[in-house]
């Protein structure tokens, strides 16, 4: 959940409540995205994987972090941003759905930028190869323009189901 804390400073003498949001900042294929903090439930460094057979292509694996199995899923070619087998990972982002645990392989955690609402932009440069529905926004930090993904829209319903299920395989 976003940090609410109370400021003043209406004209009216009343306190405000302004909610200020947690961006983790990164790099996929090298270019700048950013996801809302409350998003994940753990960042860590790259586990083991374990191969899922005939899983789809963007379907890295399943990893275990603590006990708890989470399947690694390759945002880059699922949405054939980039067809390279494997990259320079850095660190995993682990996020909780309603059908269990995926982990996201990224290149590079740049930071955490801490902003209002009112900051993200809605007018930004389209990516390509990532849907527009994944695109929350911008956030720009210096000069550098952070697209704001969100990662739970990133899998459909059908592949949240296929997620669980992969997992319950993985476990016998």
């Amino acid at each position: 959940m976003p940090a609410e804390e109370l400021k003043s400073g209406s004209k009216s003498g009343e306190e405000e409540l302004f909610s200020d949001n947690k961006y983790l900042l990164f790099k996929l294929l090298n270019e700048p995205f950013c996801v809302d903090i409350g998003q994940l439930s753990c960042i860590s460094y790259p586990q083991k994987i374990q191969i899922v057979p005939m899983a789809k292509k963007h379907v890295m694996g399943v990893v275990s972090l603590r006990g708890h199995l989470a399947v690694q899923i390759d945002l880059a070619r699922k949405y054939s941003i980039d067809s390279r087998d494997s990259h320079e990972i850095d660190c995993i982002l682990y996020v909780e759905t309603s059908s269990g645990r995926m982990a996201i392989p990224v290149q590079e955690v740049i930071g955490v930028l801490t902003v209002q609402d009112t900051d993200i932009l809605k007018d930004y440069p389209k990516p390509y190869g990532v849907p527009e529905n994944l695109i929350k926004g911008a956030l720009r930090s210096g000069e550098t323009l952070y697209l704001l993904l969100d990662l739970v829209k990133s899998l459909d319903e059908i592949e949240l189901t296929n997620i669980s299920e992969t997992i319950e395989s993985a476990k016998h």
